[in-house]
C-alpha cells in the first residue's frame, strides 16, 4: 500500500529522503520500479557488471552551461514510432527492446542535449537532471504504452506520473550515492565479484555437507559390516581348525 507523505514533506537528507520515498511509492522489488530501473540501465548503457565508466562520468562545465540554456519544453516533442517487444528476441537487454535506446538517443540529439546521462554531482532538482529525468520518463511511458515493457507485468495502479518521478528519484539517489562512495571503481567491483563468488562457494559447501556426511556415514557402516563379516569368517575358520 502506498502511504501519504508525512506532513506533506520529504527529508532533504539523501538517506532519509530515500527512506521517505520508499514508504510512499511502490517498492523497488515491484515490477513498476524494476521496469524503470531496467529502462535507466538500458538508456544509460550500463552493462551488467558496471565496469564501463562512461555512464557515471560527470558532465563538463561547458555541457552543464549548454543544458542550462535549454528550456524544459525541448522534451515536448512527440515520439511517433511504435514499439512491439517480442520477449524471445535476441536484440533486447534487461527485457527491453534495444529500439527504445535508439529512440531515446535520437530524441536527445534532436533536442541538442549535451550528454546522455545524469549529472550525478548535482541535485536531483537541478536544471540538467530535471530535463534528463523528463526525457527518461517520457520514453519509459512510450515503451510501456507501446508494449515495449511486456516482460514486466506492471500493476496499472502504480503507473502514475508522481510514482514514476519518485521511483526514478530514488534510483538516482541510490546511484549517485554509490558513485560518491566509489562503489563502481574496478577495485571495488573486483572485490564485490570475489565476495559474491566466495558466498556462492560457501552456500554450495553448506548444501553438500549434509549429503557428504550421509555418504561418509554409509561408507563407515559398510566398512564396519565388512570387518564384522571378515572377523566372523576368521572365527569360523579358527573353530574348524580346532576341531
Amino acid at each position: 500500500m502506498v502511504k501519504a507523505l508525512k506532513n506533506g514533506k520529504v527529508s532533504s537528507n539523501k538517506k532519509n529522503l530515500k527512506q521517505s520515498l520508499s514508504t510512499i511509492i511502490p517498492p523497488s522489488t515491484s515490477h513498476f520500479a524494476r521496469s524503470i530501473s531496467s529502462f535507466c540501465r538500458l538508456v544509460l548503457n550500463i552493462e551488467k557488471d558496471l565496469h564501463e565508466p562512461h555512464w557515471q562520468m560527470l558532465p563538463t562545465p561547458n555541457q552543464i552551461q549548454a543544458a542550462n540554456d535549454l528550456p524544459l519544453t525541448i522534451t515536448n516533442k512527440p515520439i511517433r514510432s511504435k514499439l512491439k517487444l517480442d520477449p524471445v528476441k535476441p536484440n533486447a537487454r534487461y527485457g527491453i527492446s534495444l529500439k527504445c535506446l535508439d529512440l531515446f538517443l535520437d530524441d536527445l540529439e534532436d533536442a541538442k542535449f549535451p550528454n546522455p546521462t545524469f549529472a550525478w554531482s548535482l541535485p536531483w532538482d537541478s536544471h540538467w537532471n530535471k530535463i534528463f529525468s523528463v526525457f527518461v520518463l517520457k520514453h519509459w511511458q512510450h515503451a510501456y504504452s507501446s508494449g515495449g515493457l511486456i516482460n514486466f507485468p506492471i500493476n496499472p495502479s502504480h503507473n502514475t506520473l508522481s510514482n514514476a518521478t519518485m521511483v526514478l528519484q530514488r534510483w538516482f539517489i541510490s546511484k549517485s550515492h554509490d558513485i560518491q562512495l566509489q562503489k563502481y571503481t574496478p577495485e571495488a567491483l573486483a572485490k564485490k565479484y570475489y565476495q559474491v563468488k566466495k558466498s556462492k562457494w560457501r552456500r554450495k559447501v553448506s548444501f553438500l555437507t549434509p549429503k557428504l556426511n550421509i555418504t561418509i556415514f554409509h561408507f563407515t557402516e559398510v566398512i564396519s559390516l565388512l570387518l564384522a563379516f571378515r572377523n566372523s569368517h576368521r572365527n569360523a575358520q579358527s573353530i574348524g581348525h580346532t576341531r
